[in-house]
């Protein structure tokens, strides 16, 4: 059994704990459909998806689910504070490396994206850690996603056709919009982490479109 990759400090004095997850997760194939309403936007392969809105539902292993959601412990804000990542990490099956680069002599850092997901959003910078994991709908399509009206504190599915639109509608999935983390092993890392923000198609949805952001400024996976 593969063990975590040991602790890191930083220049600030944060320490990075890992948790090891080596072998691949395979996320079952319903995973794909399975949206929350985050913001303005669709987003799919939410790790926290079954924490806040259905416990059955399992599209990430548990690991990743904890080192996603390691605000809610408390314990992430302050000086010399320690922060979960994790390593070694073994991107999800049938997932491709989309972009990779080499950071320094010991680590080598990459994107993963879902099937018939696409990187964007690069801002120019070809084979960075820059972008959004993306995926389009096309009129006629019927999504069912779960939202929080923010009143309420509970989570409704809700549905919506796609009627027509001006840009196609994007699933932002995962990127990276973290500072990375100091290396000391041998290893390789990719960032997932579901955006904040994404075009809107003209549709005619039933959801009451809440002003909650639940997940901002995230970590990376690393392997």
């Amino acid at each position: 059994m593969a063990e975590p990759y040991p602790a890191e400090t930083n220049a600030s004095g944060e320490i990075t704990s890992f948790i090891a997850l080596p072998t691949v997760f395979t996320p079952p194939s319903s995973c794909s459909t399975v949206f929350r309403l985050n913001g303005f936007s669709i987003v799919a392969y939410d790790p926290g998806f079954g924490i806040d809105v259905d416990t059955r539902v399992r599209c990430a292993p548990a690991a990743v689910t904890t080192w996603w959601e390691q605000r809610r412990l408390g314990v992430y804000n302050g000086d010399g504070h320690t922060a979960m990542s994790i390593g070694p990490l073994t991107c999800p099956y049938q997932w491709s490396t989309v972009a990779s680069y080499v950071k320094d002599e010991v680590s080598t850092l990459a994107m993963c994206c879902p099937p018939d997901y696409t990187l964007t959003n690069t801002n120019g910078h070809a084979g960075s850690l820059v972008g959004d994991c993306r995926s389009n709908v096309l009129t006629g399509a019927v999504l069912t996603f779960a939202s929080s009206n923010v009143s309420e504190g509970r989570w409704r599915m809700n549905t919506t056709t796609v009627e027509g639109y001006r840009r196609s509608i994007q699933f932002i999935c995962y990127r990276n919009n973290q500072p990375e983390f100091p290396s000391t092993n041998k290893y390789r890392r990719f960032s997932a982490s579901p955006a904040n923000s994404t075009h809107r198609a003209d549709t005619h949805d039933t959801a009451v479109h809440p002003n909650r952001d639940p997940h901002v400024n995230k970590s990376r996976h690393s392997a």
